[in-house]
């Protein structure tokens, strides 16, 4: 999509690809836990995948394109793998700010719990 039909839209968010912020620190620690976990049988599957959490924000082009993370109601979520990467959207600074990733093998209420 070239940036004159962003424009057409109307939507001021598409006018601009919003900045990802890794803030908080359990989101490297989540990293690592997942890139630890893979490495033990391939380092390089290890790295793919966590190039791939990483990359996945970079296709957001709407702040509602994603879905609400059922658990973390103030929190939006992005499929990779087996891993749900949650977000949240500061739509006024299109800013999105990944929170934590959770491998989606694990029992669902320690997502709740925080426990993960």
């Amino acid at each position: 999509m070239t940036s004159q039909r962003r424009g057409e839209l109307g939507n001021p968010w598409l006018k601009q690809k919003p900045t990802r912020s890794f803030g908080p620190r359990h989101w490297g620690m989540d990293l690592r836990k997942v890139y630890n976990f893979i490495k033990k049988r391939s380092i390089q599957g290890a790295r793919n995948v966590v190039s791939d959490i990483r990359n996945a924000p970079k296709d957001i082009r709407h702040p509602k394109q994603t879905q609400v993370e059922e658990y973390y109601p103030t929190c939006r979520r992005i499929i990779v793998r087996n891993y749900k990467v949650l977000h949240q959207v500061d739509e006024d600074n299109h800013i999105l700010n990944v929170v934590r990733v959770f491998d989606t093998r694990q029992d669902p209420d320690r997502l709740r719990s925080g426990d993960f």
